[in-house]
């Protein structure tokens, strides 16, 4: 399945603090397109301290935006579903679960 978008289209590889800014920046830049984040693991981007018995504990999770930020900003989120396959000359990215996102930048 193509998903196919009349604005331009971001699609961002990898969801985890990167992605996450930068689909925050782009949006702070009044960039007013259609952005997709894409990540393999099935939560929102979060901080990443150094590895410690302390931080494996979910109560200390840190998360990069409040819950509804990705909601509130337009910012679709494919968590859960990451890019296994990039055409570049196509401009499209597809996800694991076989969706084809097309972008434009």
């Amino acid at each position: 399945m193509t998903t196919a978008h009349p604005s331009p289209t971001v699609v961002i590889v990898g969801a985890g603090h990167a992605g996450g800014t930068l689909a925050g920046m782009l949006r702070q830049q009044k960039f007013d397109g259609r952005i997709v984040l894409c990540g393999e693991e099935s939560h929102p981007p979060y901080h990443r301290p150094p590895l410690s018995k302390k931080y494996a504990d979910d109560e200390f999770v840190q998360w990069l935006k409040p819950d509804t930020f990705y909601a509130d900003n337009q910012i679709e989120t494919r968590l859960g579903d990451p890019v296994v396959r990039i055409d570049r000359d196509a401009r499209t990215a597809t996800t694991a679960s076989g969706t084809v996102l097309e972008y434009t930048t």
